[in-house]
């Protein structure tokens, strides 16, 4: 996930100009905006894009600001979505302040 991350955040890769694609809004309501498989939280400053998952007993979530070139990865060996969206959302505060 580290390496595909990376790939992601440098614009001039061919798989990052698919991911700018998933990027774009096809699904708003009030609460989000939601790409082609890609979730987005916008601010007065700031959109992140998060992808996130769970599989067998296992979750992950990945968030990244492509302006600001930054992301992070959050593995659990559960499938626990509440504490998965309990990180992101401390994360989330902690990165952007």
């Amino acid at each position: 996930m580290i390496t595909f991350l990376k790939i992601v955040l440098n614009q001039e890769h061919t798989i990052a100009k698919v991911a700018i694609m998933t990027e774009k809004v096809f699904y708003k309501d009030e609460n989000r905006e939601v790409g082609l498989g890609t979730w987005m939280i916008t601010d007065e400053s700031n959109t992140v894009y998060i992808k996130l998952g769970s599989s067998l007993g296992q979750s992950s979530i990945m968030f990244y600001n492509r302006d600001q070139n930054w992301g992070i990865i959050i593995l659990l060996d559960q499938g626990n979505s509440k504490l998965r969206g309990k990180l992101y959302n401390d994360i989330y505060e902690t990165v952007l302040k």
